[in-house]
């Protein structure tokens, strides 16, 4: 609202100032830049009511002094306060001595910079606030005089069905009828609003007045939209206008109906009848709030008015908190104080408020806290204040504990990631967890699943979400339950689907691993480091792009996490053994090839003839190539892949804290760390970290830097023995100059692993920060430095680095900011669009390089129709001229492959050293899945 509500009525808005109080003598050690901070001071007078005499004042503190002497009250800085009931306020406050400087003011940046100490009415639906109501509303509505219902008894005029019928609507004005100006200025401005059912001949619409369109902005219009009522509006042009028309109207004993607002004098001091409307949705002003042109069919809410006070106030005047959380002014109250300013003679709103602080002394004296006695120490809740020449115990105000039994200090400030209402309550922000307490200071944890823990705003110590149980809420309430995928689940005796799913999804993941074309390795790792990045991202993020079911299981999957995409219990385990089962899906996949290798091997030694029938459904690229070789390049890409979720599995195993005096596994609180349950497991990991990014870097650094030291670093096909197609795996997909680049992958994907793992338990703000830093450098270095011998993969690493940095710029953005179904399109876009582009110019580019014989292929397929009898040698003749063409085609390139992967300049460069990456066959490889000969 406007400043109409910065005095004690509607009224005083119009231009009755009441007169500037005698400037006060007392210390004001701030000097503020009222200006600045858009504050009305009155020529530095404010706007202070008159004093009011008190008979009896017996409340003490005017008179507490200080040990020099001086006036404890008087000598603190003056309290600004402001807003409908501050005359009273003020009153109270100088009556304790107290020095008050009273502005007019509208809610912004001056509450925010304590410029100002309380306000006094607030229509908290607007802010989001909450602190203490003033026991009285603020509403609107639509008024008649009440001599109408006399009038017409049988008419039921105070119910909004009344105006539908013509007959009952011919007792207020037509449409029209009402004031008319000539411009402005002058008494109106000649605003109207007209609907759709006015605008037709013989409408016989009425009038209703309104103050101004700033008021209960388009309520009415839509309210009159939706439910068809035959009425028109007339904005009568700025509250003092409103006001003077009305009074003089309803003076006169006009039929009128109008617009208006409670608390005010118009409604206090006449006899008015308000119009019912259906009762209250808020779902639909909730709509209307967001788009003001919905038509509404129900009656505006009733709002709450709050009281707010600034945290520089709660620390300046801790002795007097409690007289601000008890002030309230009843309905009734209100409402006599309204008929006194209206009345015959009327009286200024300070008369009025002055009138009721001395006939309800009882009532107010009562808020007002005791005279202080000198104390030497406090119990829990309470703090130790200097309060004159004497030390008092005060309950401590919000934001503020105490847990010190003997308290000799003031009251201690909240800490970080706690909420403290006041007194000895202190608790714990949403998705942490907290202890019992056990000292003087509070202490809270990051729980590892953060929907376990606190789900509300703050919960009390021990507090954990529904299902959830224990320390760090890592246990299920029920008993036999499990806690997988977020929930709690029960398990059978042989395991769940989703056990059984994830064995079926490694062996396809392994299978179509053997199948690939070796030159799609790169774009395999590119992508799974990129989606492992994406997860790791936004793993810790309330609400963010995992809560979207698809994407979160996508995520999983590609990072390998069984506990994130399972729907039920894949095992009854919980515990250490749960963490040891994060290896089981990466270890499952080698496994597979492992299986798989000697399973070819066995077919091939006892089954030649199923070797035969295999051979002729094995794809192109696969033809020729010796198990061994298939199955080592299928073992080098699955390492590029799992490097991340092994080295991010045995952090977990390693991650310790100190909860309540005992150094536990972090994911698993119940267990000592290092103790005789978490030793084995313990160990395990460091052998895998150690295999990870010690042996198996170096074994691969050393082997290639022999092989370069022998001039075995060889980019041909033709002439290579077994074991050289082996290394050659090593680094054909990354161009010449380096081939050394394996090594310097893996130990780039465990670092990245090991930061994530690291950040996890600091706060939003650190994690992004040395996200970004650390990111910037690896992405910088993946956009500028493009070690891949093939243009697709030189793309595409250079889009998932840019990638990378647009989720880490979308993570800090909507931690600051929150999370929004925008937010999370524009999330999903930065996961989603480097691999799109991928798949387009993949695409395009098989699509340009088998064209022609695509077309072939097709024109034989579709002349093969012509003729039942003569189909299927027509189908002999396209395969075979489809596959001559095919060897043709890739003869020609030097490449063996479903796509050719080498960007021209890396092609010029092979075919001048006399270089191609197609193998040949040795004289003693005769079958497809020809077993390896490397003796």
């Amino acid at each position: 609202m406007s400043n109409c509500f910065s005095s004690l009525l509607a009224h005083s808005c119009s231009g009755a100032t009441p007169p500037p109080p005698p400037l006060l003598a007392a210390a004001d050690p701030v000097v503020y830049n009222w200006t600045k901070f858009n504050v009305d001071t009155n020529s530095s007078s404010f706007y202070n009511g008159p004093p009011c005499h008190l008979a009896h004042n017996t409340l003490g503190w005017d008179q507490l002094a200080l040990p020099d002497g001086s006036l404890f009250t008087a000598s603190k800085r003056p309290i600004v306060v402001c807003k409908l009931t501050a005359f009273v306020f003020q009153y109270i406050l100088e009556a304790m001595g107290i020095v008050v400087r009273r502005i007019q003011y509208i809610l912004g940046i001056e509450f925010y910079n304590n410029i100002v100490d309380f306000e006094m009415e607030i229509s908290c639906h607007q802010l989001g606030c909450h602190w203490v109501h003033l026991s009285y509303n603020k509403g609107i509505g639509l008024y008649f005089p009440t001599h109408l219902m006399e009038k017409y008894p049988d008419w039921n005029l105070d119910f909004w069905r009344s105006l539908l019928n013509p007959e009952r609507r011919s007792a207020f004005p037509a449409s029209g009828t009402g004031p008319i100006c000539g411009g402005n200025p002058g008494p109106c401005i000649n605003g109207t609003y007209v609907p759709k059912q006015c605008q037709l001949l013989n409408s016989s619409c009425i009038e209703m007045w309104h103050i101004d369109q700033s008021y209960s902005t388009n309520i009415y219009s839509r309210l009159i939209d939706g439910l068809e009522l035959p009425v028109t509006i007339n904005f009568l042009g700025g509250l003092a206008t409103a006001f003077s028309i009305l009074t003089d109207s309803l003076a006169k004993k006009k039929d009128i109906l109008f617009y208006f607002y409670t608390p005010s004098t118009v409604v206090a001091t006449n006899n008015l009848t308000k119009v019912l409307f259906p009762s209250n949705n808020p779902t639909e002003y909730s709509a209307f709030t967001k788009d003001r042109s919905k038509p509404l069919t129900t009656d505006p809410e009733s709002i709450i008015l709050q009281k707010l006070m600034s945290p520089r106030f709660a620390a300046d005047f801790p002795e007097i908190s409690n007289l601000a959380t008890r002030y309230q002014i009843d309905s009734d109250s209100m409402t006599a104080m309204l008929k006194r300013m209206g009345g015959v003679p009327a009286v200024s709103a300070p008369q009025a408020a002055c009138e009721w602080i001395q006939q309800n002394q009882q009532t107010w004296t009562s808020w007002v806290p005791p005279v202080p006695t000198s104390v030497v120490s406090c119990p829990v809740g309470q703090g130790r204040y200097l309060i004159g020449a004497s030390y008092a115990c005060i309950s401590c105000p919000k934001d503020t504990y105490n847990w010190n039994t003997n308290n000799t200090k003031e009251c201690t400030a909240c800490p970080d990631n706690f909420d403290c209402p006041g007194g000895s309550t202190v608790n714990v922000l949403e998705g942490l967890w907290m202890p019992a307490p056990t000292g003087t200071s509070p202490v809270s944890y990051v729980c590892p699943l953060h929907d376990s823990c606190c789900n509300e705003h703050s919960c009390p110590p021990l507090s954990c979400a529904p299902q959830f149980k224990g320390t760090l809420c890592t246990e299920c309430d029920t008993p036999g339950q499990y806690l997988w995928g977020g929930t709690c689940h029960y398990c059978g005796a042989g395991g769940g689907l989703s056990f059984y799913a994830t064995i079926i999804i490694a062996f396809i993941c392994a299978f179509g691993l053997l199948l690939l074309p070796y030159e799609e390795a790169p774009t395999v790792e590119l992508l799974f480091f990129y989606f492992q990045v994406a997860r790791y991202t936004f793993e810790s993020q309330v609400n963010g792009i995992l809560k979207v079911p698809g994407i979160s299981t996508f995520l999983a999957i590609t990072s390998l996490n069984v506990d994130g995409f399972v729907s039920d219990c894949p095992l009854p385990i919980a515990g250490i053994q749960k963490l040891l089962f994060r290896f089981f899906l990466p270890t499952l996949i080698l496994a597979y090839i492992v299986l798989i290798y000697f399973g070819l091997r066995s077919l091939q030694t006892r089954f030649p003839r199923v070797n035969e029938v295999l051979m002729r459904y094995a794809p192109y690229h696969l033809r020729g190539e010796s198990v061994s070789l298939i199955c080592f390049r299928a073992v080098i890409i699955v390492l590029t892949f799992i490097v991340m979720p092994l080295v991010d599995s045995s952090l977990m195993l390693l991650q310790c804290t100190t909860i309540e005096g005992k150094y536990v596994l972090s994911q698993v609180p119940q267990v000592e760390c290092f103790g005789s349950q978490h030793a084995p497991a313990a160990a395990l990991a460091i052998i895998i970290i150690i295999i990870m990014l010690g042996a198996l870097p170096v074994l691969l650094g050393f082997t290639l830097y022999k092989l370069n030291l022998n001039n075995q670093i060889k980019y041909e096909d033709e002439g290579l023995t077994p074991i050289q197609k082996l290394f050659q795996c090593l680094y054909i997909i990354f161009k010449p100059e380096m081939y050394y680049m394996m090594p310097i992958t893996i130990l780039e994907k465990g670092v990245v692993s090991i930061l994530f793992a690291m950040m996890a338990k600091y706060d939003n703000w650190v994690q992004t920060n040395t996200y970004i830093m650390a990111l910037t450098v690896l992405c910088g270095t993946r956009i500028y430095w493009q070690p891949f011998a093939n243009h697709l993969e030189a793309y595409l690493n250079r889009e998932i680095a840019l990638g990378i940095l647009a989720m880490i710029a979308l993570r800090q953005y909507t931690d600051a900011y929150g999370v929004t179904p925008l937010t999370l399109i524009e999330i999903g876009i930065a996961i989603f669009l480097p691999p799109c582009f991928h798949l387009m110019r993949w695409t395009r580019e098989n699509y340009h390089k088998h064209k022609d014989t695509i077309h072939q292929a097709l024109s034989k397929a579709g002349s093969s129709l012509g003729s039942k009898s003569t189909r299927s040698q027509t189908q002999s003749t396209t395969i075979s001229q489809t596959a001559s063409a095919v060897n043709q085609q890739r003869s020609k390139l030097g490449l063996k492959g479903s796509v050719d992967k080498l960007n021209i300049g890396t092609r010029s460069t092979l075919r001048s050293g006399n270089l191609s990456r197609k193998p040949s066959l040795s004289p003693t490889e005769v079958s497809p899945l020809n077993p390896d000969r490397l003796e």
